[in-house]
């Protein structure tokens, strides 16, 4: 666990989002860019994403902040190793302990490497990431 790291928004990606919509530019100008909170480990990245599908953001933090209690560090080895009515206690579906633990399987059997997805177009990334279960596009634009 970490320092709180935010995405650090380049004047380029600024200035397009400000010329695309009048009324984006004026809500940057007035209250500046959004402080989105990012997780820097792809794989408690893509976690913290599918805990948080169809559950408030309140909701996601508490989920998340009892597994990043217990567990220090989300990696996929620990999640792969603990039994699925454990990871249920966290407040986590059926469904969701079966996202988790198949993307920490194939992490560790080397199917899905996170580190190369850091050099792939985002459109290959998003293929990669909604072929694992449980995760749509939707999903894999937000990790």
């Amino acid at each position: 666990m970490g320092e709180q790291r935010y995405f650090e928004y380049d004047e380029q990606a600024i200035a397009y989002l400000k010329a695309r919509d009048a009324r984006l530019a004026e809500a940057i100008d007035a209250i500046g860019p959004v402080r989105r909170e990012v997780t820097p480990d792809l794989f408690a990245a893509l976690v913290n994403c599918i805990v948080g599908q169809q559950i408030s953001t309140k909701a996601q933090v508490t989920v998340w902040k009892r597994l990043t209690d217990a567990f220090g560090d989300v990696t996929p080895g620990a999640l792969a190793a603990c039994p699925d009515d454990e990871l249920q206690q966290f407040g986590l579906s059926f469904r969701k302990v079966g996202y988790i633990k198949g993307a920490a399987e194939r992490v560790l059997a080397g199917e899905l490497d996170l580190e190369e997805l850091a050099d792939l177009p985002d459109d290959e990334v998003c293929r990669r990431l909604s072929a694992l279960p449980g995760i749509g596009v939707w999903t894999a634009e937000s990790s």
